[in-house]
């Protein structure tokens, strides 16, 4: 179907929604080489609720890494935090607000979900409130325009391992660079998303370190990209099972990074 749109005007924007989130994972699910190939951007729709503060910034970095760098979309649903909200409900500047600069920062597109009430018109309420944060918002736009976001940090986000955990119910391994991610955001380490299919230089050496939060499941290939990029002098954080097992799950019986990390697996008490 994309070879069918593009043929005919390669000019079409296409783009798809996405229902990653920090603790369902990526989309991809298993194959995060294929969406880029696909789709000129991916839609995600986050909200800033109490289970998923981490969102509106976390899964707008794992969406614009899925389509290599290219700017994702974030759809903001701003209702969560109202009491008696979606048609009655009218969002806090400040939740806009954060939402809003949390895709801005991250070099996405941005834009807000349910801005019309129960009849197709535009909400009064929630749309004065929108108005006014983005005219706040358009006199910083120089600092977003035509710039890239830079990131300290590479946290690998694997498919394999989430499947290998958790299957359709990924989050005993999600939890691990989500809580990553926590630990960055509340240390002001700016960090970005490394998928499987990306671990050489042209991926890894955009980081000064890279941080594998559990990632049990690696390929032969993944570690010796890990090998060559401490030996040029990168930096590494490696949590609990990292390289524990290979890309199907199979046990090795020592981290295949073991020469890398210093330390050997004598099992678990």
């Amino acid at each position: 179907l994309h070879d069918v749109i593009k043929s005919a005007d390669p000019n079409l924007f296409m783009t798809f929604n996405s229902f990653t989130d920090p603790w369902a994972g990526s989309n991809a699910r298993g194959d995060s080489a294929r969406p880029h190939r696909f789709a000129d951007s991916i839609v995600h729709e986050n909200t800033m609720n109490a289970a998923n503060q981490l969102e509106a910034g976390y899964c707008g970095k794992m969406l614009r890494a899925t389509v290599e760098g290219r700017p994702a979309q974030v759809c903001h649903k701003t209702w969560n935090l109202t009491p008696f909200n979606f048609v009655y409900g009218e969002p806090s500047e400040t939740e806009v607000a954060a939402l809003l600069y949390a895709g801005l920062i991250h070099g996405n597109i941005v834009g807000i979900h349910s801005s019309m009430d129960e009849n197709g018109a535009p909400h009064r309420q929630r749309t004065a409130v929108y108005h006014r944060v983005v005219a706040r918002a358009r006199k910083q736009l120089d600092l977003f325009t035509d710039a890239t976001p830079y990131y300290e940090v590479g946290l690998h986000y694997s498919d394999r391992s989430s499947w290998f955990y958790g299957g359709d119910a990924p989050a005993p391994y999600t939890c691990c660079p989500a809580g990553a991610e926590q630990i960055m955001v509340e240390s002001h380490v700016l960090s970005g998303v490394v998928l499987d299919h990306q671990f050489d230089a042209a991926h890894l050496d955009k980081f000064r370190c890279l941080f594998l939060a559990n990632s049990a499941c690696m390929s032969d290939r993944q570690c010796e990209a890990v090998r060559r990029y401490v030996a040029d002098g990168g930096n590494l954080i490696a949590t609990f099972e990292t390289s524990l097992y290979d890309e199907w799950e199979n046990f090795r019986g020592d981290f295949a990074l073991a020469d890398v990390f210093g330390v050997h697996y004598k099992g678990v008490d």
